[in-house]
């Protein structure tokens, strides 16, 4: 939970109002839609120690959407901070950027390139956690988390000859394989006899390719385009599909931040819901006390 940085532990720091000194969160672009219409601070502030961002996203998550492994940049050093923010908001508008090397500009040598970025994340929970009945989910259903794209980074990096329709556009494995590693990570993470229960008698995911989010009539569908938890015909394991939205590169982001350029948006899995599906929630189907009526009974 610490991972997905769990609202109920510290809550969240607000990036444009900071008070966690440890953050060091570079704001981009902290403009507004509306000049002179950004929102004013909290009411309370968070505390000195809330939690900056995912903890998750800015390791995990942002190292691979850059894909540098098996490239010239395989070596290269990649800093990322990520900040918990309303994707949506646009008083200030809060987007990843890459900020060194400066935008414009790239690294000469690929294999010795630092590249400093921030990511913007947005933690969705179930409002039914609210009535505190213990039915229904505490950890986050979804990250709407938005990156720099794969040819944003690479391009910067000094890669050369980088095609956005490989990188991006059409790809529907790179938020895929970010939920799939939040899987692993928390099956790997699991305590022997809650992960021996849970191959036993629960309802393994399975993470199918990426679909892409399209524009609506107030922007990108993607905001409100849910990760998809849908069981197969047999209930014998669930299927997870992100959507993603995609943006091409310009001047390698030298732009004005009306531009949206460079940028690759997911819908992700918290490490912290899947390990919560492990011990809890992937076990209700075929472990779990049915209604009498139903005529079922609980498996041993």
């Amino acid at each position: 939970m610490h991972m997905e940085g769990y609202r109920y532990f510290n809550p969240p720091c607000q990036s444009d109002y900071p008070t966690n000194p440890t953050c060091q969160y570079p704001k981009y672009p902290d403009k507004s839609l509306i000049p002179g219409s950004k929102a004013g601070p909290p009411n309370p502030m968070p505390p000195a120690d809330c939690t900056c961002g995912s903890e998750w996203v800015a390791t995990v998550g942002a190292h691979t959407m850059a894909g540098l492994e098996g490239t010239a940049a395989a070596t290269a050093t990649l800093i990322d901070k990520d900040a918990f923010q309303d994707v949506s908001d646009v008083r200030p508008f809060h987007l990843p950027h890459i900020f060194e090397p400066m935008p414009g500009t790239a690294c000469e040598d690929p294999a010795t390139c630092k590249i400093n970025m921030t990511t913007v994340t947005m933690p969705i929970y179930d409002i039914r956690d609210k009535l505190d009945t213990g039915l229904y989910p505490v950890t986050a259903s979804e990250y709407r988390t938005k990156f720099k794209s794969r040819e944003a980074i690479q391009q910067q990096a000094g890669l050369k000859d980088v095609n956005f329709t490989e990188t991006d556009k059409f790809n529907t494995d790179t938020c895929r394989s970010i939920n799939q590693k939040a899987y692993e990570w928390a099956l790997s993470k699991a305590s022997p006899k809650a992960l021996a229960r849970f191959q036993k008698h629960g309802q393994p995911f399975v993470f199918v390719e990426d679909l892409k989010s399209g524009i609506g009539p107030t922007g990108p569908t993607w905001i409100h385009d849910e990760l998809k938890f849908e069981p197969t015909e047999d209930k014998k394991s669930v299927k997870v599909q992100s959507h993603y939205f995609t943006t091409g590169n310009k001047k390698m982001g030298d732009v004005s931040f009306f531009e949206t350029v460079g940028y690759h948006y997911c819908k992700l899995l918290s490490p912290a819901r899947a390990m919560e599906w492990i011990y809890v929630d992937g076990l209700k189907e075929f472990y779990g006390i049915k209604p009498e009526s139903s005529n079922s009974e609980l498996i041993v």
